[in-house]
């Protein structure tokens, strides 16, 4: 009786197997033509060998008896099938399908053989997550990293400015300084304990906050000035545009500033390599501009560097970074998980998506801490079908260097 249910629970596994690969048709007379025998598949090392990115990261899986031919090979992560790249009779590429857990069991079918390889366990992590549990009544804006990775917020309460908030493992959710109109910011930068923002309102003011007192204003004279954005170059310069007609540099002290005229509406600026880059509107077109930085008073022409209503659509930019090794990530006001919610220009300046079906937007904010992880804030939407939430990609690249925080 043992050995009829041996028996029987042989040809069940064979049988899946066989159901796994299809009906492809296959001139051969015989089905063990790669693996002689029938020998069982054996896994012998995997790549990553601990944790994977689900849905994300390629594996590479060494071992023996599987087989050249991608038709005959199927790989399972628990329950569900991974894309397979490259195989061969020693090693197999996959794509990690989304499967989330500490113990996820790999597996391998290869026709011809009635076995699978014995598991090969493997973390599962969620590339991307989300921060901080926030109700329902609390909005978060304006991000910023320091050097030690402290998160740093506005909050919006209930339609209120609720005050700058920080944020550790360690410590939670706490005040870092006093609530009112000045910081309630739509974009903030960390520089030497302290935090430089523009506000949701749109003023013709930059704002300087230390911890535990009231911000301190920096006006323009421009009186259409409405700042956005802002970000630091390499000598610790403060560069900020908006609505208004022109760019401005100013010194960390805000002693000095320095105007430069530009006839457009920008929305979100980094520096990276001498450049200082930004995008937003002009004459109803969405584009990226960039201008080489001298000095706080003197910078080249404003040149475009690249169409954004000619290559990414209906789609607006809502914010730009880069990474250390020099992609221009733009963050998109495509709505819930939308595959341009997050996209990066390549080398040859085609528009590529940044882990499609993965990332939910629209795309506020984009910083990196010190590591591989990109946040963001993820927009409300008007049908209340998605909350607004700080949100962290694990990319696996390093962000381009953040002058203000070093």
């Amino acid at each position: 009786m043992k050995n009829n249910k041996i028996i029987k629970s042989l040809i069940f596994s064979f049988i899946i197997i066989v159901f796994s690969f299809g009906c492809a048709d296959d001139t051969t007379p015989t089905i063990y033509r790669d693996i002689p025998n029938g020998k069982a598949p054996v896994i012998t090392a995997v790549e990553p060998a601990d944790t994977c990115l689900a849905g994300v990261s390629r594996v590479t899986i060494t071992g023996e008896n599987f087989s050249s031919d991608i038709s005959k090979l199927v790989v399972f992560f628990n329950s569900e099938k991974a894309k397979i790249f490259e195989a061969s009779e020693t090693r197999i590429v996959v794509q990690a399908p989304y499967v989330l857990g500490d113990s996820i069991a790999i597996k391998i079918g290869v026709q011809g053989s009635l076995l699978y390889n014995e598991p090969y366990y493997i973390e599962g992590k969620p590339p991307v997550v989300s921060v901080i549990n926030f109700l329902e009544i609390e909005e978060p804006y304006g991000i910023a990293l320091d050097n030690k990775n402290t998160l740093f917020f506005n909050m919006v309460l209930n339609s209120v400015s609720n005050g700058l908030k920080k944020f550790t493992a360690a410590e939670g959710v706490i005040d870092f300084s006093p609530k009112g109109g000045e910081s309630n910011y739509l974009e903030l930068r960390y520089f030497d304990n302290a935090l430089y923002g523009t506000r949701i309102q749109k003023v013709r003011a930059i704002f300087k906050s230390v911890e535990n007192t009231s911000p301190k204003a920096l006006p323009v004279s421009n009186k259409k000035m409405k700042f956005t954005t802002l970000d630091f170059d390499k000598d610790k310069n403060i560069w900020a545009g908006g609505e208004g007609g022109e760019i401005y540099s100013f010194s960390q002290d805000f002693n000095t500033k320095v105007a430069f005229s530009f006839d457009g509406k920008i929305q979100s600026m980094r520096y990276f390599d001498k450049y200082l880059y930004f995008v937003g509107q002009k004459d109803s077109l969405y584009k990226i501009w960039r201008t080489e930085i001298f000095s706080a008073d003197s910078i080249g022409p404003i040149k475009e560097y690249y169409n954004l209503t000619e290559n990414l659509g209906d789609y607006t930019a809502t914010s730009i970074t880069f990474s250390k090794d020099g992609k221009l990530f733009i963050g998109t006001s495509a709505e819930g998980y939308d595959p341009n919610a997050l996209v990066y220009l390549d080398e040859n300046k085609n528009i590529v998506q940044w882990y499609p079906g993965l990332i939910s937007g629209p795309v506020l904010n984009l910083t990196w801490d010190n590591t591989v992880n990109l946040y963001y804030v993820r927009q409300k939407v008007e049908d209340k079908s998605q909350s607004q939430l700080i949100m962290r990609i694990n990319t696996g690249l390093e962000g381009a260097p953040q002058f203000g925080k070093d």
